[in-house]
């Protein structure tokens, strides 16, 4: 599992997973500050998690072991 926080949120908030070779794994709407996703179905190897509010987006890496 994997927790995140958005610091801010608009009726347009999503977070996305992202693959290194641009495949889109999960896109969801943000419904609240603190969003759980669950990861245990994916292999191991890095992600992208990006996160996007209408105005900016910011994007992060994780590793899954």
């Amino acid at each position: 599992m994997v927790s995140i926080e958005a610091g801010r949120m608009t009726g347009n908030s999503c977070i996305s997973i992202v693959t290194v070779t641009g495949q889109v794994i999960l896109n969801q709407q943000v419904v609240s500050p603190v969003t759980m996703i669950n990861l245990a179905g994916l292999p191991a190897g890095l992600y992208f998690v990006r996160y996007s509010d209408g105005d900016k987006a910011e994007v992060k890496k994780i590793i899954k072991q």
